[in-house]
């Protein structure tokens, strides 16, 4: 079925929502949609939402699962979303004024080859990197793949870089991280502080403990899964944002939030966060799909439920 934001934001008035309601964070447009056009489209009738149209839009509006998604690469910019209530769940696809919505078993194949387009099908990884980190240890890390990723770039262009990396060095160089460098945006997925000082040096300890970096004193040296990973990633290009929203404990909302950084079919990154630190891993692009198709297939997060 296609509506435009309009006629949504029509439907609205007819059905009472949760505070996880699809209706409830429309964008108010001037777009083109009417109680005439619902009609016709056999959403309404009369003033009364037609029976079919009454269970899906009161799965939109009362889910018990929610699942975002969101991919951004230069001029794309892709969301979908998942509602799911009871054995229904509903596909959301916004496609500038028109909203898409459909069986989200129906489109599962569809759905793989429009993001794959994007993430790419390899099976192959660059680097192998997989570390729970702390907030610190994450930008850290980041830090130090931008640092080493404008050496590289420099190179490339016969320019002269510093070889040598001091703490003071890299705290100068993480102040003003790089546009759309790696610390540059996963500052802006986590809105965590760059460390500075002590914790600056905490975080160096937390890397070296890891085989992240092999010295911080006097120099830093980084290791080779480091290089690896950064060298791979010169011109990170996509980032992808997952979030799921489970309501089916009465008594909390259970959420699960995912990050990922991509530059080719081969390299890409995502952070999780959890009560132990940010998990962070390198993925495949085949893996990134699956794990975007993952989270719309809007899983139960309570553990009551599944069993």
């Amino acid at each position: 079925m296609e509506l435009t934001l309009k006629e949504m934001q029509i439907l609205a008035d007819y059905v009472e929502g949760n505070d996880y309601s699809l209706f409830g964070d429309l964008p108010k447009i001037k777009g083109e949609g009417s109680i005439e056009s619902l009609q016709n489209k056999g959403v309404l009738q009369g003033n009364q939402l037609t029976k079919g149209a009454k269970v899906l839009f009161e799965t939109l509006a009362n889910p018990e699962i929610v699942a975002k998604f969101r991919l951004n690469q230069l001029e794309v910019n892709m969301r979908k979303r998942a509602y799911k209530r009871n054995a229904q769940s509903v596909l959301v696809e916004f496609h500038r004024e028109i909203v898409i919505l459909s069986p989200f078993d129906t489109e599962v194949e569809s759905v793989r080859l429009e993001i794959a387009n994007h993430t790419g099908v390899s099976f192959q990884k660059h680097s192998q990197l997989k570390q729970v980190l702390s907030g610190d240890e994450l930008l850290t890390l980041m830090g130090l793949a931008d640092w080493l990723r404008r050496v590289a770039l420099s190179e490339l262009i016969n320019q002269a870089a510093p070889k040598k990396l001091e703490i003071k060095d890299l705290e100068a160089f993480m102040e003003q991280p790089l546009k759309l460098g790696l610390l540059a945006q996963t500052i802006d997925m986590t809105h965590l502080k760059t460390p500075r000082g002590a914790a600056l040096q905490r975080a160096l300890f937390g890397l070296l403990e890891k085989r992240l970096v092999e010295a911080y004193q006097p120099q830093i040296v980084i290791d080779k899964s480091t290089i690896l990973l950064a060298i791979n990633f010169l011109v990170p290009n996509m980032t992808t944002s997952l979030e799921l929203y489970d309501l089916t404990d009465s008594s909390r909302v259970l959420t699960a939030r995912e990050m990922i950084l991509q530059a080719s079919p081969k390299d890409a990154l995502s952070y999780s966060a959890s009560s132990a630190g940010f998990a962070v891993e390198s993925l495949t692009g085949g893996q990134v799909t699956e794990k975007i198709l993952a989270y719309l297939s809007c899983p139960s997060l309570n553990a009551k439920a599944q069993n």
